[in-house]
C-alpha cells in the first residue's frame, strides 16, 4: 500500500498478491489523531480491477508508530469482463 498526500487528502494504491491494483483518491474530513475520517473515490485499477469505479467513506486509527487500522465502507462496480475474476 502506498500513500501519497498531505493532511487534507491524497492518493492510495491497494495491491493484491496477484499484482492487481486499485487506485483511489481520498479527502480527509476530520483529523483528530489518532483517528482520521474521510471519503474516497476509486479512480481506476489493473488486472481483475480494470475499470473499477466507486466511492465511500473511511476511518483510520493509528495504533502505534508502526501499526494502523483502517476501514473503508462504500460501493464499487467492476465492468463484467473483469468482474468474473474478481472476488468480494
Amino acid at each position: 500500500m502506498v500513500d501519497t498526500g498531505v493532511i487534507r487528502g491524497g492518493y492510495k494504491t491497494f495491491t493484491e498478491a496477484d499484482g492487481s491494483k486499485v487506485f483511489a483518491k481520498y479527502t480527509v474530513t476530520e483529523f483528530k489523531l489518532p483517528e482520521v475520517n474521510g471519503t474516497f473515490e476509486f479512480t481506476g485499477g489493473t488486472g481483475k480491477y480494470q475499470g473499477i469505479t466507486g466511492n465511500g467513506s473511511f476511518h483510520y486509527v493509528r495504533v502505534s508508530d508502526k501499526a494502523a487500522w483502517d476501514e473503508l465502507v462504500g460501493e464499487y462496480k467492476i465492468p463484467s469482463a473483469a468482474a468474473g475474476t474478481a472476488s468480494k
